[in-house]
């Protein structure tokens, strides 16, 4: 494992950190002694995650620590006798406690330890993969690498350090991918573009921040390190809730198997594409049904209501004069529709974005980094597809704020989940998102500190794809009694000393209070809750709820092939269709991927797994490494975190 330093807030010098110098030592043998363990610092967190630009918090404490903090930081050697060939054999490992979190002590940004790695690595003559979930990251940790180079006279090597990911044009990328083959780049920092179907020659590390959202991930970009026999693999925990999740248990994450691939081939904005090329191929009839499915013809008849195919005889061709769809198939997302990103001093295009991002990412006054550079988005038209930014040398970061609108059209699963206040609703189903970002908050690059909120006028984004949703009301207006997960946690504070006093002398057995008496909650779901079983606190309510959704978002993929940034999520005390409060987790990709299928079939897992998470994590009133996320369109308020722990809890099953 390997750990980041620890330093007081207050501290002007911050504590040396370990550094990976290869020297004349050999690498260990990944077949032979498998990966080394888990680099623990508490970074960043990073929709998906070769797509988001969001992971300001990180952004701002790297930048922090790369140009703005103070003192210099010598190298310290590994200790003596310590193995580092064998995994968590290293003596030098301190996980992060979250209690010196409360006492003031905080941990430098991964991005920041990830950075200052490779420029060690690349120093000691290591050829190095980097991988980083997020875009905005890989430009920070890239800039910080370069940065460290260059300070120790190397400029050599600081030229040898390239950013790699999706959003460049295609001459950058073939640029890239060329200096890549020919050897000339010592670090390459790379989203998941990188992961798979280019070779890119003999590495000897790969370092991955944060936790790619599933094991098969994380061995196939660890698997890119010693083809040729010898390999160092490092991984680098933020204090995002599932790396801390893993930290605490670092036997589940190296222990863990491969996950089990969710597919939906039937997903329409993927599925009818390729039956377009299909066709362009060859005409389509009843002989292909065995490769294309037993709904194909459904499918070809959708083509034609949009005009891209013709039926005769019980045969599809396509319409003349349509082109070469395949050449209109994107490869790094599921749609062709692009903002073209142009320097307003040049009128050189820089770059791209997925239209459906461009609000969020480069809308008027956003901070854009590309290759290393910082731009100012000077304005945006999506009409046309342009986003004109100019160089940009401010002291500031930014952080869209949004809001999110679900709305359910159809109801393809339905159960009751038992729970300690009876029967709760429990559904599957197709939804409409509509994202809406309507101001952006500019913060002071060192410090985080909020400069002023800026309010945008710019249209709403909408998509349909499939959501699971869950209807607390019985548990959230007449529960149960404090559990005493709670007690134990919070003694006397906060939720519990409310609850608790409201209970008096209630028993603590998890029996109904009041003889069982019953009475129709509001949203209450399949069930009505027993009359003495006492409600939340109002003020409490929307922060249960969003730090409820968070938690859950966060551990989902312990169930389901997939990253936080795959899903989204909305929490509210009264939704118009459900007419009570309502949590909705929803994912990101256009008609959805089977995520949500999959934790609507393991909700009792999912449910317990985020209670857990809560429950562990030592911080008093909630804290990245539990109910709070780097992708909070609310910018993570309301949040209860003592109030979330309750709800989950009430969420099992009696006795």
């Amino acid at each position: 494992m390997w750990n980041p330093p620890l330093f007081d807030e207050d501290d002007d010098q911050h504590a040396t950190a370990a550094r990976v110098r290869r020297e004349n030592a050999d690498l260990p043998d990944l077949r032979r002694d498998g990966p080394l363990a888990t680099v623990h610092p508490g970074g960043d967190g990073a929709e998906s995650e070769d797509e988001s630009d969001v992971d300001v918090e990180a952004y701002s404490a790297a930048l922090w620590d790369a140009v703005g903090g103070d003192g210099v930081e010598a190298p310290v050697e590994a200790p003596a006798g310590s193995d580092l060939e064998s995994p968590g054999s290293n003596p030098d490992v301190e996980l992060l406690d979250a209690s010196e979190l409360i006492a003031g002590r905080v941990r430098r940004s991964a991005l920041t330890e990830a950075g200052e790695m490779l420029a060690d690595l690349a120093e000691s003559g290591t050829r190095t993969i980097c991988f980083i979930r997020s875009r905005k990251g890989v430009e920070v940790v890239a800039e910080i690498a370069k940065d460290q180079l260059e300070e120790r006279g190397r400029l050599d090597l600081a030229r040898a350090v390239v950013p790699y990911r999706a959003g460049y044009t295609t001459g950058q990328r073939h640029e890239l991918e060329q200096q890549l083959v020919d050897g000339k780049v010592r670090v390459v920092v790379t989203t998941t573009a990188l992961e798979l179907g280019i070779d890119i020659g003999e590495l000897d590390a790969c370092v991955v921040v944060t936790f790619p959202g599933t094991v098969a991930s994380l061995r196939q970009m660890w698997g890119r390190a010693g083809r040729r026999g010898r390999g160092l693999a490092v991984y680098v925990a933020g204090e995002d809730a599932l790396d801390q999740y893993f930290c605490r248990h670092p036997d589940e994450f190296l222990g863990r198997p491969v996950e089990a691939a969710i597919l939906q081939h039937e997903n329409e904005s993927i599925h009818l594409p390729h039956l377009l090329c299909a066709a362009y191929e060859a005409p389509l009839d009843d002989r292909d049904e065995p490769a294309l499915g037993p709904r194909w013809r459904a499918h070809a008849e959708e083509l034609v209501r949009r005009g891209d195919l013709r039926e005769r005889g019980g045969v599809f061709r396509p319409v003349d004069g349509h082109g070469f769809p395949a050449g209109e198939v994107a490869l790094r997302s599921a749609t062709t529709h692009r903002v073209v990103i142009v320097d307003g001093t040049t009128g050189e295009e820089i770059g791209h974005v997925e239209q459906d991002k461009a609000p969020s990412t480069v809308h008027e006054g956003a901070v854009y980094l590309h290759q290393g550079r910082q731009y100012e988005v000077q304005g945006l038209d999506l009409e046309s597809g342009y986003a004109v930014v100019e160089p940009f040398g401010g002291t500031w970061w930014t952080e869209p704020k949004r809001e999110i609108e679900v709305l359910f059209e159809r109801v393809l699963d339905r159960r009751e989940v038992q729970t300690l206040g009876g029967p709760m609703r429990l559904s599957y189903g197709t939804v409409t998102v509509t994202d809406t970002v309507l101001a952006y908050q500019r913060r002071r690059r060192k410090t985080g500190e909020i400069v002023d909120l800026r309010t945008v006028d710019l249209p709403s984004v909408s998509y349909t794809t499939e959501a699971v949703w869950y209807e607390p009301g019985a548990l959230i207006h007449g529960g149960v009694e404090v559990t005493s997960a709670v007690r134990d946690l919070h003694g006397t504070d906060g939720l519990a000393a409310e609850v608790a006093g409201r209970l008096g002398d209630a028993p603590t057995s998890g029996s109904p209070v009041g003889g069982g008496v019953r009475r129709s909650v509001p949203g209450g779901g399949a069930g009505d809750a027993p009359i003495g079983l006492e409600p939340f606190p109002t003020e409490h309510v929307l922060g249960a709820l969003h730090a409820a959704e968070h938690a859950q978002i966060a551990v989902l993929p312990l169930l389901a092939m997939c990253d936080r940034w795959d899903v989204g999520g909305l929490s509210t005390n009264l939704h118009p269709q459900t007419n009570g409060p309502t949590i909705i987790v929803y994912e990101g990709h256009v008609g959805g991927v089977g995520i949500a299928r999959q934790a609507f079939r393991e909700f009792e897992t999912w449910a317990a797994d985020a209670e857990r998470l809560i429950e562990e994590c030592p911080c008093e009133s909630g804290c990245p490494s539990c109910v709070q996320s780097p992708k909070c369109g609310n910018l993570n308020e309301p949040l209860h975190k003592a109030a979330a722990l309750e709800l989950l809890g009430r969420l099992r099953p009696r006795g």
